[in-house]
C-alpha cells in the first residue's frame, strides 16, 4: 500500500498501535491512502495464572505448582533459608507458606497449618533448647552431635553462626538486639531443625 494509513480496530478505536490487552483475538482493518484495505486477525495468548495451592501429605508441603522457583516461610514471614525445593518437610509445627515464582510473575500461597510432622529422622523428643525468651545465653542440646548452628533475623541474614561438634551448645546472644530470630540447627546425621528465638 501507499502511505499514509488509517486504521480501524473497532469500537471507535484507530489508533496504529494498541497495548495493555486481555487474552484474545483482534482484528484491525487498515486503510492506504488508495482506499485500499488489508485486514488482519491476531490473537493474544497469555500464561495461565501461577497455581498458589499446597498440598500437605503426612506433615510434607508440597507446591502445586510445576516448573517455579519456590521459597518456603514460617508465617507471617519468616524466611526458612535454603529452603527452595517444590517440597518441604517442616521440623517443627507451625504456618507455612511458599512464595512461586514463575516467568518474573510471583504469588505467595495462603498460610498452612502443620500439626503434624513428616520429618521422622530427628527425633524431636529427645532436642531441647531454653531458655525462650532468651536473656544471655541460649542453650541446645540433642542426643547426637551439633554440627552447626546458625542465627537468622528475619530479614533471612545470618547473625551468629558456630560448629560445636557436641551434643549440647551454649550460644551467646548477648549482642543481638532484642527481636524475633530463627535458629536452624543441623546434626551430624544431616537432619536439621529450625526453631523461633525470642531475644530480650
Amino acid at each position: 500500500g501507499t502511505a499514509p494509513y488509517t486504521f480501524n480496530w473497532g469500537g471507535g478505536v484507530t489508533t496504529e498501535d494498541r497495548t495493555g490487552l486481555a487474552a484474545g483475538t483482534y482484528s484491525v482493518t487498515i486503510t492506504d491512502v488508495n482506499g485500499c484495505t488489508k485486514t488482519v486477525n491476531v490473537t493474544v495468548s497469555e500464561p495461565n495464572a501461577i497455581d498458589a495451592t499446597i498440598l500437605q501429605n503426612a506433615g510434607i508441603l508440597t507446591a502445586n505448582q510445576n516448573g517455579a522457583t519456590y521459597q518456603w516461610y514460617l508465617c507471617p514471614n519468616i524466611i526458612l533459608v535454603g529452603e527452595t525445593n517444590q517440597s518441604f518437610t517442616p521440623a517443627s509445627v507451625g504456618d507455612y507458606k511458599v512464595e512461586i515464582m514463575v516467568a518474573g510473575c510471583m504469588v505467595t500461597s495462603a498460610c498452612e497449618t502443620v500439626s503434624v510432622l513428616g520429618n521422622t529422622s530427628f527425633d524431636i523428643t529427645e532436642f531441647n533448647y531454653y531458655p525462650n525468651p532468651v536473656i544471655d545465653n541460649l542453650t541446645i542440646s540433642y542426643n547426637k552431635t551439633i554440627s552447626s548452628v546458625q542465627i537468622f533475623d528475619l530479614t533471612g541474614r545470618i547473625v551468629k553462626e558456630i560448629q560445636p561438634n557436641s551434643e549440647r551448645v551454649e550460644i551467646n546472644l548477648t549482642e543481638l538486639s532484642s527481636a524475633l530470630y530463627v535458629a536452624k540447627v543441623t546434626c551430624e546425621d544431616k537432619t536439621q531443625t529450625e526453631i523461633k528465638i525470642f531475644k530480650k
